[in-house]
């Protein structure tokens, strides 16, 4: 443990807080860390997330824009202006910019600020266009830094970043259950966005799966999370249109508190990402905490999921109801052979702490010494 080094991450809107601010509870471990963000969501309790050495300077209330319209671009410049009289009077080891449309800004602030850029993904929008629009603003930011952090090595073609210095990160999760399950019957749970994931042709699949099957035994499926009220709409049209109220229960969002009580209960997680361009190379945090919590998983065949899957915690499907079925049946009959005990002692090197202590930490350190 080393409190003397300081990190300060900056990040205007902090959005899956969750994953975040848990991640770097971890590395408080080892070092002072400060969160720099423009934060408008009231739904987040922040303090729940603060320690001696892990604070939180939020700007909501110092900086009030009007306008829908110019509101967002507004508020990024003055936050990026903010954070430059911010670096002129603390001194730190390490200062992370989390990627942002306006984030170039601050190299140009604070041109004497040790800066690295963080880049988790690429875009992944359904539209190819405003992907490519995306990708090459984020492109253009690279130009501002000589130092990226990636989440993935892919990222390193894709956006040309072999002359810069740039370290490759995989945070891992938290279990957020470490009961050992029981595998009598079949109780899904899904946690995760809802735009953009299709999500309802997992109920499609639930139902073809009763449908095919004389399944006598008990079957829920729970579904966490929110998004648009498209997504939502159709995710209650469907349950309804199978007639699967008494099965599937749509919860919404729900607080951290709530959530160890599903993955306790539950014993099968789905990873269900649409196997696309933009998907299929971006790390399925949702899966890492279904099998670091002992469940198995029922996961789309994204490269990254593939890395992670194997016969003993869980199947690959295609991203259609009529593979979710399948891969339904294959758990079905083969639920004797699962063992959480098993699950756990495989999925340790994904484990938050692990990930933490073993990678994080030594490349933050190699960092600070460049």
């Amino acid at each position: 443990m080393n409190y003397k080094k300081r990190i300060l991450i900056i990040k205007p809107i902090l959005v899956h807080p969750r994953y975040h601010l848990t991640r770097t509870l971890e590395l408080a471990k080892y070092f002072d860390v400060n969160w720099y963000i423009y934060s408008d969501d009231n739904s987040v309790d922040l303090e729940q997330y603060s320690s001696t050495h892990h604070q939180i300077i939020s700007l909501n209330k110092e900086m009030p824009v009007k306008g829908k319209k110019v509101k967002n671009l507004l508020i990024l410049f003055n936050f990026y202006k903010s954070v430059s009289f911010f670096l002129r009077k603390k001194k730190y080891d390490l200062i992370i910019v989390h990627n942002n449309k306006l984030c170039f800004i601050l190299p140009l602030f604070s041109p004497k600020s040790k800066l690295v850029l963080s880049m988790g993904t690429s875009a992944v929008t359904k539209s190819k266009i405003i992907n490519i629009i995306i990708d090459i603003q984020y492109k253009f930011n690279t130009f501002f830094f000589k130092r990226i952090i990636v989440g993935s090595p892919w990222m390193i073609n894709k956006f040309n970043l072999f002359n810069k210095e740039v370290i490759t990160t995989r945070w891992g999760t938290n279990p957020l259950s470490k009961e050992e399950k029981s595998f009598n019957d079949l109780r899904l749970l899904y946690i995760g966005t809802l735009t953009n994931r299709r999500i309802h042709e997992t109920i499609e699949g639930l139902a073809l799966f009763l449908k095919v099957n004389n399944y006598n035994k008990p079957i829920t499926y729970d579904i966490i999370g929110r998004g648009s009220k498209d997504d939502e709409k159709l995710l209650l049209e469907t349950t309804k249109k199978y007639n699967l109220e008494s099965i599937v229960k749509i919860h919404g969002f729900l607080p951290n508190g709530d959530l160890e009580k599903y993955f306790s209960l539950c014993n099968i997680g789905v990873a269900y990402i649409p196997i696309t361009e933009y998907y299929t190379d971006v790390v399925a945090t949702k899966l890492d905490e279904y099998i670091v919590s002992g469940l198995v998983s029922i996961a789309t065949g994204t490269n990254e999921n593939k890395k992670v899957i194997t016969q003993n915690n869980g199947v690959i499907i295609e991203d259609n109801p009529e593979s979710f079925a399948e891969g339904l049946q294959k758990i079905a009959l083969n639920l004797n052979t699962y063992s959480s005990n098993i699950i756990f002692e495989e999925s340790k090197t994904k484990t938050l702490s692990y990930a933490v202590e073993n990678e994080i930490v030594p490349k933050y350190l190699k960092l600070m010494e460049d």
